[in-house]
């Protein structure tokens, strides 16, 4: 099975030789995208399976008024990607903001709304948004810099992939 992970720094710090090693697999994560790397996105994976986990950078652009136009963005640009399948990662809680409980409400709200969408079009989506929330607050046993996964953080949800895509 070919993997094609596609996505942020969640995607790009993924040390995936750890959690992979036995399949074949090709890393596009780049820190800092956005939706716009998406939608720009036209290198040929379709023969793979694609992971893809975006959004956390586009935050700072979404609220209550535009979230429904964003969320359609963001499904169009992922399903223009031509996959064998398509996994799409739920935006992770972060806790790098003042108010974090606050923001992660948000993207619960925003992942709420991605979410048919995405299944909608076809695309099987993984929810680990209530695995890595705890209290309101992305669960600090998970995180090195209250934003990005450690170690512990990647096995859960290297875990989670592997069983979602039908890897033992």
């Amino acid at each position: 099975m070919k993997l094609s992970f596609i996505g942020s720094s969640h995607i790009a710090y993924w040390i995936l030789d750890r959690y992979f090693a036995d399949q074949e697999y090709t890393n596009y994560g780049l820190p800092g995208a956005g939706i716009s790397y998406i939608e720009r996105f036209r290198l040929d994976v379709s023969d793979s399976i694609a992971i893809i986990m975006i959004g956390t950078n586009d935050l700072y652009e979404i609220n209550g008024t535009n979230m429904e136009e964003y969320a359609t963005r963001y499904v169009k640009a992922i399903a223009s990607i031509k996959t064998q399948a398509t996994y799409l990662v739920s935006i992770l809680p972060r806790n790098d903001y003042q108010d974090s409980a606050s923001l992660n409400r948000f993207i619960a709200k925003l992942n709420s709304c991605i979410r048919p969408k995405a299944e909608s079009a076809g695309i099987h989506y993984i929810d680990m948004f209530p695995l890595l929330i705890k209290d309101g607050h992305m669960d600090d046993s998970i995180t090195f810099d209250e934003l990005h996964l450690n170690a512990k953080g990647y096995a859960l949800l290297s875990e989670t992939i592997r069983q979602s895509i039908g890897l033992k």
